[in-house]
């Protein structure tokens, strides 16, 4: 930009000379360039210069070898300096699903040097796309605008990273697609379904818990946690109309449900043998006590009357010190303990029965072909 070739008037000019701090018209001193190199404007040469203020004198010379007067302008030699500058966009914006967007950026060079170009580009899931700044000169900004086409797919919170090359900044603004009236609907029907699923499980694990041991309510809490956190994380987005959060936590929440709703029907089912199996113990003892070991016989192994071997034994860990446990419980009720002692034997042999009969049935188990 240091001389514009086309202002010279009234002249057939043959070529263009110019020279930084020393104004000669002869042909020796001073750079030439030809007339046809610069058309328009040229650049020059600062190979060797000092940093500081310098002026540069440009005059022409036509073919018969007369000479224009000469131009002169002033300009800080900076050869160390970067060039700066700063972006600006809005911290956030919002479009409703299958609606487009206008959105801005502003760029100033806040530097001591002109910025002859530089490129802006965006880039998020919704957009990429860049953008060419030309000639900033220092404090000058521009305005950038970009349009922003969404679909039903782009339903969510997004980040658009603004950023510009030589110099380099960058900026993030947050970007959310809300959903529109067609995705508001199967969203809140869906919500609306699982929410009541997630009450009635809520109060039938809440119901179930207050009798539990310590490790089946470990078991219940553990496999139903996912289920209730993702309904109370999409009760508090519905509530700040947030659908597009909701949309979110309700990913995958079949699979959650039915893992909190098979998980208590288990714990449930093994608590109710527990209780049974307490009982069936409390009766057995009873008779035992009151000298029924024959009647208390026939009731623990009825098979009309299925009880669980393994949930007793857990509950009463009568095999862990069948001897010595007899003998307190007979010395505590002042009960004779004979009685007892055959039942715990009988009860020993059914389960090493069990065991006995369960590794012969995994010993024949078919082994494929060979």
């Amino acid at each position: 930009d240091a001389y514009d070739s086309k202002d010279v008037q009234g002249l057939d000019v043959d070529t263009i000379h110019y020279q930084i701090d020393e104004m000669q018209y002869s042909d020796d001193r001073g750079k030439e360039i030809s007339h046809q190199e610069a058309e328009g404007e040229f650049n020059v040469d600062t190979e060797g210069l000092e940093a500081g203020e310098h002026t540069v004198y440009v005059w022409a010379r036509d073919k018969s070898g007369k000479i224009s007067v000469r131009e002169e302008f002033s300009f800080d030699f900076r050869p160390d300096a970067e060039p700066s500058a700063s972006l600006s966009v809005d911290d956030s914006a919002s479009v409703t699903a299958g609606d487009s967007k206008i959105i801005y950026a502003n760029v100033t060079n806040t530097g001591d040097l002109f910025i002859g170009e530089m490129q802006l580009n965006i880039n998020s899931q919704v957009l990429n796309d860049s953008r060419t700044v030309q000639d900033l000169r220092p404090g000058n900004s521009t305005e950038l605008m970009f349009s922003i086409n969404t679909e039903d797919t782009d339903l969510g919170k997004h980040s658009l990273t603004f950023s510009t090359e030589s110099p380099d900044t960058s900026r993030e603004m947050d970007f959310v697609v809300e959903a529109n009236k067609n995705q508001e609907e199967r969203i809140t029907s869906k919500y609306s379904k699982y929410y009541k699923k997630y009450e009635a499980l809520e109060k039938n694990v809440s119901n179930l818990e207050e009798g539990l041991s310590d490790s089946r309510k470990e078991k219940l809490e553990s496999n139903t946690s996912g289920f209730f956190s993702s309904m109370k994380s999409a009760e508090k987005a519905k509530s700040k109309g947030n659908l597009y959060r909701v949309k979110s936590h309700l990913e995958n929440v079949e699979n959650r449900f039915q893992t909190a709703s098979n998980t208590y029907e288990e714990v449930k089912k093994q608590h109710k043998t527990a209780q049974r199996n307490q009982a069936v113990g409390l009766f057995l003892l009873l008779f035992v006590g009151l000298g029924g070991g024959g009647l208390a016989y026939v009731a623990f192994f009825s098979e009309e009357y299925y009880l669980d071997l393994e949930a007793l034994q857990e509950e009463f860990e009568v095999l862990e010190e069948p001897v010595q446990k007899v003998q307190e419980t007979a010395e505590q009720y002042e009960l004779s303990a004979e009685p007892l002692e055959n039942a715990v034997e009988k009860f020993s042999e059914l389960l090493a029965e069990e065991e006995e009969e369960l590794e012969e049935a995994e010993s024949y188990a078919f082994q494929g072909f060979t």
